[in-house]
């Protein structure tokens, strides 16, 4: 091999120059020199020049030439006797990285001594390089400047930074960094020099020997906490194991068992680069595989051979003419991909340098080149054509500049929204809990996806007031107005039947004034008739008594719908002496006899009086006209069960009354809308059902619908009405129904049957699980319900709550001690999914409800209590004052220990509160509190944690399923503060509360049944 002829004179060696080494040497200005290959050499002005022979180095060259790289290697492997001997590659000449040595594409590779530090981009990396390019191309030694060694270590390269030196940012970029290289070299000072490693310079580092760091680029589909991982990256299999083959202790344990990504796949067709690179480029393919063209050329085709070996998308490709004329292709995979890049090949490149932009993509049919980049990318590439010669050397680097920009272009982090289901689902979740605050935030999130109507977003406020007893903000008048000219659901009509009652009548029935109570009824009815046409679908008792009141200030009077309201009215309910009162006031029935038959059906509609008109006209018989006053009343009364009997009465009539019914458009829309509810798919209005239409009378008919391929967009709907009509002793009664409903929990249903059954998780709940307790028939088809919770691949705290609930009642249930393991560790599981910091309150919750009730596995119990432990250990900063006692009372009934940190932050709490005063313990000094729920233990727990906090404090509970004691009257009436546990409350004693309570006195709903929920309820409120 000849001696090379490019010589080059440094500072140092591996290790940091001393202070002799550099008072010798001075600054190492460098100059060109001629030598005997007619190639200028760079030499030192301030010392002599030393040949470059050494034997190491002659090695390097032989290997690098082997592979097909430059001649000879830019610095010694390893030390020798001419340590100063270094070579260099021609400064005029732009390198870019070709292939590993052991294949992997895309892996580019810079070799960085480790004695020293290095500032890849202007980032230390605590590894050292030999110098830094100057813009005339000669290598330079950084001077005096230095940074320290901490600093050096403090940070880590940025992805921008990472990819800036994997594929070059092009001369501009660099002469920024360079810029701030020697900024910081001036102003720097300490004990370590700094360089950069840029492996597309042409004075990069030999990518040959063991002693040097691999640069990696980085993949845009992958977090960017992960991309420091080195080991994982690129390469084969073998790289990223350690020497045992066992994976790289780099890599975090949670992506162990995996690539953090997969290799790249080109979309491109096979022999696609033979075929371009074929007949009619002039670079062909096999000598750029064999690297047979000029150094120049392959340095300048690295960037674009590298794209196409990797797969991106999208890609630019170059093309030589047999007259030398220069073509580039950009091709991308997709079509949105292709208008993404039209738009920055306009702005990067523009007619200014390839022509009309217009033009880019008329391909040649007859070109072979053309054909092979149409059958890749259809209708999907561009050719830029670049009429002058001096312009080539600017398209390209636009070029460059575009790819690489591409590459740095950082992540933008997608919220995925959620399925609006979904988002209903949580809401009624939030409502069945009385977590007012949580409803508030789904409503927010439905009005920033713009999902809903704002008619529908309305009737979600509506539903959310009813449950925070925000009855001023029902009554608001503009609000108020515009809902009673809407066609509501039953639920928003019987919100604001209650707003109503409650504002206007309540007042009445506390001084047992029936007179006064309908005379006031006789002026508020002509003001919102809307809301008394029926009552069908509300078993509220406002809704009751403003009926009653209905029927003695109607003018006649209807003492049927007295008799009706009094007959189902229990024996022993609370208000039923009120109700009475009431009744008294309707005067019974005078003159003649009512009418019967379609006629009066008529009469009754036109009175307002659905219910009383859908009656009559059931009894009358056949007629087009029975068929249309019932299909009208069906609507209104928005029933499962006046549907089902306006189908049946449909589907019973003639063809010709059908035909005739179904011909007019508006009875038309009324029939399919009544039809969507059941559960076959809507037949043709004109001809007749194939079957009769079924709607589901109990869950299980429900269930058996999700099954079916066909989706049911009224699937809620139904789940929503059945909660309130199914009835559930005559379910409860049918083992075989029971059975049933289990068994179509358990099988498998289609996506949008899955989705279906979530979202109506909380109605199908509020079916199951009464304040009265679970039966015993019920615990397979609850065991069914909890696996179907435990498997949501998007559970959210709302979940929680209700697999709580599930797991509450099974344990009431009686549970073997597998079982009751089983049950333990799902919960625990689903909890650890979820991983929420703001989960305490949840976890003390059910803590305190395996406490409530007896064990069949003491240390499944226990090893729950040390879970909570350890998770309020890891929130120490959100672990409050509370919670850590709340804690404390539970480990001491389990006969176990609150961790030494948990007790250290209550002492540390307590001396803090003490100095400051604003603090729960603060607030409730001196205060009298009453507390409801139908949980003994919860009130006596909850009772103790307040003790401790507030000495002073006064505690009531209450735990009474009917209400009316003069007990729970006086401290309703007196107590400066109430608490409720809504789920876990009856509600005749809530609604007796509320009476009893003065207008403007703190009456709290906690969001939970357990002890952790009132609490909270108290520090949100005192906060």
């Amino acid at each position: 091999m000849t001696r090379c002829g490019w010589r080059i004179r440094t500072g140092w060696r591996h290790s940091p120059p001393s202070s002799s080494s550099t008072a010798r040497h001075g600054s190492p200005g460098l100059s060109p020199s001629p030598n005997g290959s007619g190639k200028p050499s760079w030499r030192s002005s301030s010392s002599r020049s030393i040949p470059t022979h050494c034997s190491s180095t002659r090695t390097s060259a032989a290997r690098a030439a082997s592979k097909g790289g430059w001649p000879c290697s830019l610095t010694c492997r390893r030390q020798c006797n001419e340590p100063d001997h270094h070579e260099a590659d021609p400064p005029d000449l732009l390198r870019f990285p070709e292939r590993d040595s052991r294949g992997a594409p895309g892996a580019l590779r810079a070799r960085v001594p480790q004695a020293q530090p290095v500032l890849v981009a202007g980032v230390p990396l605590g590894e050292g390089h030999r110098g830094a390019r100057q813009p005339d191309g000669g290598l330079q030694k950084s001077g005096s400047g230095t940074l320290p060694h901490a600093a050096a270590a403090e940070r880590r390269p940025s992805a921008a930074d990472e990819s800036r030196n994997a594929v070059g940012a092009g001369h501009e970029v660099r002469a920024r960094e360079r810029a701030l290289l020697q900024g910081a070299a001036r102003f720097g000072g300490g004990q370590a020099p700094f360089r950069v490693a840029d492996p597309l310079q042409a004075g990069c580092p030999s990518r040959q020997g063991a002693d040097w760091r691999r640069l990696r680029t980085h993949r845009l589909d992958e977090l960017h906490l992960q991309r420091y991982r080195d080991p994982d990256r690129v390469g084969d299999p073998a790289e990223r194991s350690g020497a045992s083959g066992q994976p790289s202790r780099f890599i975090p344990s949670r992506i162990r068992r995996g690539p953090v990504s997969a290799p790249p796949r080109s979309w491109l067709p096979p022999g696609f680069p033979e075929r371009f690179f074929g007949p009619g480029n002039k670079l062909r393919w096999e000598k750029i595989q064999e690297k047979r063209l000029p150094h120049d050329t392959l340095e300048r085709l690295a960037p674009w051979i590298e794209a196409l070996r990797a797969g991106e998308d999208p890609l630019c490709l170059p093309r030589v003419r047999e007259d030398d004329r220069v073509e580039w292709y950009a091709l991308s995979a997709t079509a949105s991909g292709a208008r993404a890049l039209r738009e920055q090949l306009i702005a990067f490149v523009g007619p200014s340098y390839a022509g009309p932009w217009a033009a880019w993509s008329q391909l040649d049919t007859q070109d072979p080149i053309d054909q092979a980049v149409r059958q890749a990318a259809p209708g999907r590439a561009f050719r830029l054509r670049v009429p002058r010669k001096e312009y080539r050397e600017h398209v390209r680097r636009k070029l460059l500049l575009m790819q690489t920009l591409r590459k740095e272009r950082p992540l933008r982090l997608l919220a995925v929204p959620r399925p609006t289901g979904r988002i209903l689902g949580d809401f009624e979740h939030a409502l069945r809990a009385g977590d007012g605050t949580a409803a508030a935030g789904h409503i927010a999130e439905f009005r920033r996806l713009g999902r809903l109507s704002a008619q529908n977003q309305l009737f979600l406020e509506v539903l959310r007031a009813e449950c925070l007893q925000a009855w001023e903000e029902l009554l608001e008048p503009r609000r108020f107005n515009t809902l009673l000219t809407l066609a509501r659901p039953r639920r928003v009509t019987q919100a604001l039947i209650r707003a109503l009652y409650v504002q206007e009548l309540r007042p009445f029935e506390r001084a047992c004034d029936a007179a006064g109570a309908v005379a006031h009824f006789s002026q508020l009815w002509p003001t919102c008739p809307t809301l008394f046409r029926t009552r069908r679908g509300m078993a509220a008792p406002e809704v009751t008594r403003c009926f009653m009141m209905l029927a003695a200030a109607a003018r006649p009077a209807r003492p049927e719908l007295r008799d009706e309201l009094l007959a189902a009215l229990p024996v022993n309910a609370l208000d039923r002496p009120y109700l009475e009162a009431l009744a008294a006031l309707v005067p019974g029935p005078q003159g003649m006899a009512p009418a019967h038959g379609l006629d009066a059906a008529r009469k009754a509609f036109e009175e307002a009086d659905v219910d009383r008109a859908f009656q009559e006209a059931l009894t009358h018989p056949e007629g087009v006209e029975r068929l249309a006053l019932l299909l009208r009343c069906a609507s209104e009364l928005d029933t499962l069960d006046a549907a089902r009997k306006a189908l049946a009465s449909v589907d019973s009539a003639s063809p010709n009354e059908r035909e005739a019914l179904l011909g007019r458009e508006p009875l038309r829309r009324h029939y399919e809308r009544l039809l969507e509810l059941a559960t076959q798919p809507p037949a043709r209005p004109t001809a007749a059902p194939p079957s009769p239409p079924v709607i589901p009378v109990d869950p299980s008919g429900w269930l058996e619908r999700l099954r079916h391929p066909e989706p049911w967009p009224s699937a809620l709907e139904v789940a929503e009405h059945g909660m309130r009509e199914w009835l559930r002793p005559e379910w409860i009664g049918n083992p075989a129904r029971v059975e049933a409903t289990a068994r179509e929990l358990g099988t498998v249903r289609p996506p949008w049957g899955e989705e279906a059954l979530r979202t109506g998780l909380p109605h199908l709940l509020s079916f199951l699980l009464t304040p009265e307790g679970p039966e015993r028939v019920l615990k397979p088809v609850l065991e069914q319900l909890a696996v179907v919770i435990a498997l949501d691949d998007q559970v959210r705290v709302e979940q929680l709550q209700a697999l709580c609930e599930v797991t509450e009642a099974l344990i009431r249930i009686g549970l073997t001690a597998g079982e009751y393991r089983s049950a333990l560790t799902s919960l625990r599981e689903t909890w650890m999914r979820v991983a929420a910091a703001s989960l305490g309150d949840w976890a003390l919750d059910t803590l305190d409800m395996l406490v409530n009730h007896p064990a069949a596995d003491p240390e499944e119990r226990a090893q729950f209590f040390h879970e909570v432990t350890r998770y309020l250990q890891h929130h120490m900063r959100r672990t409050s004052r509370e919670q850590i006692l709340l804690l404390r009372d539970l480990a001491k009934e389990l006969a176990l220990h609150v961790p030494s940190p948990l007790e250290q932050r209550l002492q540390d709490e307590s001396r803090e509160n003490s100095a400051s005063g604003g603090t729960l313990a603060a607030a409730l000094e001196g205060r009298k509190i009453a507390l409801y729920s139908l949980k003994a233990n919860v009130l006596e727990r909850v009772t103790r944690v307040i003790k401790q906090l507030a000495p002073t404090a006064r505690v009531a509970c209450f735990s009474d399923k009917a209400g009316g004691s003069p007990a729970l009257k006086q401290q309703a009436a007196t107590a400066d503060i109430f608490v409720i546990a809504t789920a876990a409350a009856k509600h005749a004693a809530t609604e007796f509360i509320g009476v009893n309570r003065p207008k403007g006195a703190a009456t709290l709903y906690a969001a939970g049944q357990g002890s952790a929920s009132m609490l909270r309820a108290l520090r949100d409120a005192t906060y």
